[in-house]
């Protein structure tokens, strides 16, 4: 208040100040036209910044449930996986294999395949979550590779976070 009492003065006096150069003032006039500053409430914005943490706050808790989620899907989807090659997720299969085709010279592999990406759920606004398979390698004993999350948070990458490789071990037909 003491602040505000000070910006008063201080305006009437320059004001006062000024008298001369640009002739009668109307004191009435220049109090009322300076009432009508609005006042900074400092209080009002501390509480509104404290809000907006807040906000944030269980956005972040959220995007960590979906991360959590993430992870046990993933985990699950390699809990079935099967020896030849194929794994189910709920009612969704899919079959790998080493495509080679010697009488071209072909060697087509996936070492590196992009990254999945999707929006997570009741934020798909405002967040989305990459699954990256990298380092896949298949050999005469077994499937290797490694697992990779990120999560985005309206366009600004919070986590990047390596889940770890594996070792799987496949059916000496396979290869």
């Amino acid at each position: 208040m003491m602040a505000h009492l000070g910006f008063h003065v201080g305006w009437l006096l320059l004001l006062l100040l000024l008298q001369p150069a640009f002739g009668w003032i109307n004191l009435h006039e220049v109090y009322k036209i300076v009432n009508e500053i609005p006042d900074v409430d400092v209080h009002k914005m501390v509480k509104s910044a404290e809000n907006d943490i807040k906000d944030v706050d269980q956005v972040l808790k959220k995007v960590a449930t979906g991360v959590q989620d993430l992870t046990d899907v993933i985990l699950s989807a390699l809990e079935k996986v099967d020896h030849s090659g194929c794994k189910c997720v709920d009612y969704n299969c899919g079959c790998c294999l080493d495509l080679k085709i010697p009488s071209i010279q072909l060697d087509d592999t996936a070492r590196n395949p992009p990254s999945i990406c999707f929006d997570i759920p009741n934020l798909k606004e405002i967040a989305s979550a990459c699954v990256e398979f990298y380092d896949l390698d298949i050999s005469s004993s077994n499937f290797h590779g490694c697992i990779r999350v990120e999560l985005e948070l309206i366009h600004v990458k919070l986590v990047h976070e390596d889940l770890g490789c594996f070792n799987i071990p496949v059916k000496e037909n396979m290869t």
